[in-house]
């Protein structure tokens, strides 16, 4: 029997009591029969239709918490506190969205709940480490095992080095999992900020760290930009990826320059699909020019997987039958893409 389904039931009964209605009632007052109601009441109807969760919640005042708290079990990761924050959240930016769209934002927040803890974690071993080395070589002093003592200080001196070298990248994490946390509570413009102020740790250090750094945080914003189709985190993401190409010589950091050139181009793409339509030209004809861009530059000799990645990606634009102005227009431009297709899977292949 479904989870959400036996919460929900128990849920409904509960507010049907407070509100004083029979089944009789409620089923008057929401559309639905009364047997419907007795079977969700008795958790038999594992995942209700969303316009009947929609309806029941209606008359009988259930919140949007309350609904997001019936997907508590299967998403025990998430504390109560930050899944009613994060159910609200998403109340507030999607009114009108569907119990299985709230089921499934509910869920991947749970795991990228569970994915920064996990980092988190890790991230404090080294100090616990150092701490246990130093407590079993003080007790090892107390019975006067100063071979083991000097051992166990030694191994703490390793890691405390380890940890030393690490500082700047630790410092760099830390900022970045401070974006997450924002990502998490759907925050895109603090999120992107601490992005960029991990990148810059590196700013007069190391050009490469920096824009590596950057391509990484961008990437994140990307991802959270697919996943809930949001164009605010893709502009963000193109803003990050400019900059990069801002501190980059395309002469001397070559293949950087191309890998923000193609992230650039895949940002393009998702901007076309989630942004306003009327953009989508605009965005397309973007990404179309950040490829042509990469083939410039590169070769099946100079720098192969670029060329290749770029052709295949350059090929899907060309595919689209907006860019042609005519059938044959059209018919030329699917010849190059299945051209550009060809050369790249030929290279994919013989590189295996």
């Amino acid at each position: 029997m479904d989870r959400f389904g036996v919460l929900f039931g128990r849920l409904v009964k509960e507010k049907r009591g407070i509100e004083g209605l029979s089944q009789d009632g409620l089923a008057g007052k929401c559309g639905l029969a009364k047997a419907r109601i007795s079977d969700i009441e008795k958790g038999k109807i594992g995942n209700p239709q969303a316009k009947t969760v929609d309806a029941l919640c209606v008359a009988l005042n259930i919140s949007r918490e309350e609904r997001a708290a019936c997907h508590a079990a299967p998403m025990s990761s998430l504390p109560p506190r930050l899944l009613e924050q994060v159910a609200r959240n998403f109340g507030r930016k999607m009114p009108d969205a569907t119990e299985e769209e709230l089921e499934a934002f509910l869920m991947a927040k749970a795991e990228e709940f569970r994915e920064m803890r996990e980092r988190l974690k890790r991230m404090a071993e080294t100090e616990s480490r150092i701490s246990e080395l130093i407590k079993a070589a003080n007790a090892a002093l107390g019975e006067g095992d100063f071979g083991t003592a000097d051992d166990l200080l030694k191994e703490a001196e390793v890691v405390q080095l380890q940890l030393s070298t690490l500082s700047l990248e630790k410092q760099v994490q830390l900022r970045i999992e401070r974006g997450n946390v924002a990502l998490v509570n759907g925050n895109v413009g603090a999120a992107a900020d601490h992005f960029e102020r991990s990148s810059r740790y590196f700013s007069g250090i190391d050009v490469v760290l920096e824009a590596r750094n950057r391509h990484q945080c961008a990437t994140l914003l990307r991802y959270h930009g697919y996943r809930y189709k949001s164009h605010e985190a893709l502009y963000a993401a193109r803003s990050a990826l400019q900059q990069n190409l801002g501190i980059l010589q395309k002469e001397i950091h070559t293949e950087t320059w191309c890998q923000t050139k193609n992230a650039l181009g895949g940002v393009s793409v998702r901007l076309s699909q989630f942004d306003v339509p009327e953009s989508a030209m605009s965005h397309l004809s973007d990404a179309k020019g950040h490829y042509e861009d990469v083939r410039a530059v590169t070769s099946e000799e100079v720098l192969p997987k670029m060329f290749a990645t770029a052709g295949l990606d350059l090929a899907n634009i060309y595919s689209d039958r907006r860019f042609a102005k005519s059938d044959a227009d059209d018919e030329t431009n699917l010849q190059f893409a299945l051209s550009l297709q060809f050369a790249a899977l030929r290279f994919f292949f013989q590189s295996r």
